[in-house]
């Protein structure tokens, strides 16, 4: 396909797209991204600025609610929010959904709980507002997740047993993969 690249591979089973593109002596492998990342390399990348970003304009809203700053002002910080949280949204990234929920919980629970009823309504409404892709990436954390996800309990067993079997000098920068293969489960994917 032209859109991509010379050739277009698709991965069914990872649900991801390579796009290979031919130069002069070699080829360039990309991976066709379905999920936002502006202008980071990753969609986590953007994510982990995200839930650094949206706390703090979390923050300057609720003070400028409790300091009955102009509804102008007000209105600018919810459309930079709301543009911010769609952002967040599109990466696709649960972990940074999670922190992101968890830090605007927080500061609505300690600062200005008169904005939990918004924020209660916000969350209940979220799911049936959001777009497919979001909405079934949302369902993964609860449904039996396939893929990474379901490796990941694994990898944090098998990170515990090597804590505890090196408290004090760790397997080296960098093993991890190494050790996992000789540590894991034999029928996991490496």
């Amino acid at each position: 396909s032209k859109k991509y690249g010379d050739w277009l591979i698709t991965d069914k089973g990872r649900n991801r797209r390579y796009a290979i593109k031919q130069r002069e002596n070699q080829f360039n492998v990309y991976m066709v991204e379905g999920r936002l990342a502006g202008t980071f390399k990753m969609p986590n990348d953007l994510g982990a600025y995200l839930v650094i970003a949206l706390p703090m304009t979390i923050g300057y809203f609720i003070a400028g609610w409790r300091t009955r700053q102009s509804w102008g002002f007000i209105a600018v910080l919810g459309g930079i929010l709301c543009m911010m949280a769609a952002n967040l949204a599109l990466t696709l990234t649960r972990g940074a959904w999670v922190g992101v929920l968890v830090a605007t919980i927080y500061m609505v629970l300690y600062f200005e709980r008169r904005l939990l009823w918004g924020l209660l309504i916000i969350v209940l409404l979220s799911p049936f507002l959001m777009p497919h892709a979001v909405t079934d990436r949302l369902k993964t954390m609860w449904e039996h997740p396939s893929g990474f996800m379901s490796e990941r309990p694994q990898w944090w067993k098998t990170s515990v047993q090597l804590i505890t079997r090196y408290p004090l000098t760790g397997i080296g920068l960098g093993r991890f993969r190494y050790e996992y293969q000789l540590h894991g489960p034999p029928d996991m994917y490496h």
